[in-house]
C-alpha cells in the first residue's frame, strides 16, 4: 500500500524523502531483515541500480568503453541518480576469458588494450566502486552472447557445454576475485530461468521436484553454500524465479520460502522481472488493474509473506523505449513505476547502454533504444514523463530508519486517458498517426 502523502504530513516534523544515497562504507555489511536490504545498524538501503551491460556477451568487454573513460560513465550513472550498478556476466567469460587487442572496443580506454577480459571488467568494477556504486554481479549467461530467448540453449544453469560444477565455479572465481571489493554486495546466481535444450532435449526448470538437471532450487541451495562459505558475510545472495523470472508461485506458502530463507539467512534476496511483451493480457481500460493482480499472483504475494519469513524483492530487469514516445510501453510503465514505489521495491533499469555490444541479432555500435545514455555514452536531457517516473522511482520512503516525508505518487505520465487511446489507436492507426499521439 502506498505511504501517507504530503497532505497528511502537515503536522510532521520529518523532512521529505530523497533518492536513494550512496552507500557509506562504515554502513557495510549489508544483510536482510524480512523484506528489507539493511546496512549494518539495520537501516534499510535502496538498490536503486541500472544494468551495463556487455561483459557477458560475445566480446566480454561491457559497452562503452570506446567511447568514454569507464570513470566518466560510473560518474553519469551517480549524476542521474542511481547508487547501483548490475553486470552482467558469463560463464564462458570468466573461465575462458579473451585477450582484448583491438581498439574498435577500448578507444577511449586504450591502456587496457592488450588485457584480459576479465582484468577489463575488475577495472569497470573499480570506476563504479570508486565512484561509491554498489555492484551487483550477475550470471546473464553460460555462453558469451545476447540472452535471451527458448532457443539460445542458456535457460538453465547449465548446457552441453558448461556444466553445473562449470556454472558454480565461475561464481566462485567472481566472489573471490572481488572479495576485497566491499561495494560489491551481491550475486545474481542465473539470469531469467525458461526452457533450454540440453543432451536433444527441451527441458523445463522446476523449483522443486523435478529431476537433478532442472530442479532449481537444488542448484541454488548449492550455490548458497559454496558462497556463503566464501563469504562468511557481506555479499548477498540474489535468486531470480522461472519463466523469463516472472514466475515465483512455487515459493507460494510458508514451508517454500522458510527453505529458502533458511538456507541463505540475511542474505536471500528475490529478482523478479517485467516487461511491456510479458501482459498480453492487458486491454484498454484496465492496465493499472490487469497490471496489478498479475504481478500480486506471479510474485507481489511475497510482499505479503508474514513478518517472520519475508524476503526483500529487487526489480533487477524492467525497461522500455527511453524516448518515452512509443506505444508499446504506453499502457505499461507509468502502471509498473505506480506499483513499484507503492512498495518502495529495490530496482534495476534495463540499461544504461547508448549502443548494442555484439551479440546474436545485437549489430555492433547499433542505437539502443531502451538505453539511457546517447548512442556517444553521454547523458541525455532528463525531462519528460519516462524520466519523472523513473526519477521517482529513486525515492526512499520505506523501511527500517526511514521517516521522512514520501513525494506525490507516480500518474500515468501521460494522463491515463491519452495513453489509452495510443494504445487503441495503434491497432487502427499508421505509423505516422501513432507518432503524433505518442509526441
Amino acid at each position: 500500500m502506498p505511504k501517507p502523502h504530503r497532505d497528511e504530513w502537515e503536522q510532521s516534523d520529518a523532512q521529505p524523502c530523497g533518492r536513494a544515497p550512496l552507500l557509506d562504507h562504515d554502513r557495510l555489511p549489508l544483510h536482510t531483515d524480512k523484506r528489507w536490504i539493511v546496512d549494518n545498524m539495520g537501516k534499510r538501503v535502496k538498490w536503486a541500480c541500472v544494468n551495463w551491460a556487455g561483459a557477458e556477451q560475445q566480446d566480454g568487454v561491457v559497452g562503452g568503453l570506446q567511447f568514454r573513460k569507464a570513470s566518466d560513465i560510473a560518474g553519469s550513472v551517480v549524476e542521474m541518480g542511481f547508487n547501483c550498478v548490475r553486470l552482467p556476466w558469463s560463464v564462458a567469460s570468466v573461465l575462458k576469458p579473451k585477450v582484448v587487442q583491438g581498439e574498435d572496443l577500448l578507444r577511449a580506454n586504450k591502456e587496457l588494450i592488450g588485457r584480459p577480459t576479465l582484468e577489463i571488467l575488475d577495472a569497470v568494477v573499480h570506476a563504479c566502486t570508486t565512484a561509491g556504486l554498489m555492484v551487483v554481479l550477475d550470471n546473464h549467461m553460460s555462453d558469451a552472447d545476447w540472452c535471451c530467448n527458448d532457443a539460445d540453449e542458456n535457460g538453465l544453469w547449465h548446457n552441453d557445454r558448461w556444466s553445473e560444477d562449470d556454472w558454480l565455479h565461475a561464481h566462485l572465481v567472481m566472489a573471490e576475485r572481488y572479495a576485497k571489493e566491499p561495494l560489491v554486495v551481491g550475486t545474481e546466481l542465473r539470469n531469467e530461468l525458461r526452457s533450454a535444450w540440453v543432451g536433444g532435449q527441451r527441458r523445463w526448470p522446476v523449483w522443486s521436484g523435478g529431476a537433478h538437471n532442472v530442479d532449481w532450487s537444488m542448484a541454488a541451495k548449492r550455490a548458497f553454500h559454496e558462497l556463503l562459505a566464501k563469504h562468511p558475510t557481506g555479499l548477498l545472495v540474489i535468486v531470480d524465479g522461472l519463466d523469463y523470472s516472472t514466475d515465483f508461485t512455487g515459493l507460494r506458502g510458508r514451508e517454500p520460502l522458510a527453505s529458502m530463507v533458511q538456507d541463505a539467512p540475511g542474505r536471500l534476496v528475490l529478482a523478479p522481472h517485467s516487461y511491456p511483451w510479458f501482459f498480453p493480457q492487458m486491454k484498454v481500460l484496465q492496465f493499472e488493474v490487469v497490471l496489478r493482480s498479475s504481478l500480486d499472483v506471479s510474485w507481489g504475494f511475497l510482499l505479503q509473506a508474514g513478518p517472520s519469513h519475508g524476503v526483500p524483492l529487487w526489480i533487477s530487469e524492467f525497461g522500455t523505449f527511453s524516448d518515452g514516445r512509443r506505444a508499446q510501453g504506453a499502457g505499461w510503465f507509468p502502471w509498473f513505476i505506480r506499483y513499484a514505489w507503492d512498495h518502495d521495491l529495490d530496482f534495476a533499469y534495463w540499461r544504461l547502454d547508448g549502443t548494442e555490444s555484439r551479440g546474436r541479432t545485437q549489430q555492433f555500435e547499433a542505437h539502443e533504444s531502451y538505453g539511457l545514455l546517447t548512442s556517444k555514452w553521454e547523458v541525455p536531457q532528463q525531462t519528460g514523463p519516462f524520466w519523472r517516473g523513473l526519477h521517482q522511482l529513486q525515492e526512499l520512503h520505506s523501511g527500517p530508519g526511514v521517516q521522512c516525508v514520501p513525494g506525490p505518487r507516480p500518474v500515468a505520465p501521460m494522463g491515463s486517458s491519452l495513453a489509452w487511446l495510443v494504445v487503441a489507436a495503434s491497432s487502427i492507426c499508421t505509423p505516422a498517426c501513432v507518432g503524433l499521439l505518442t509526441w
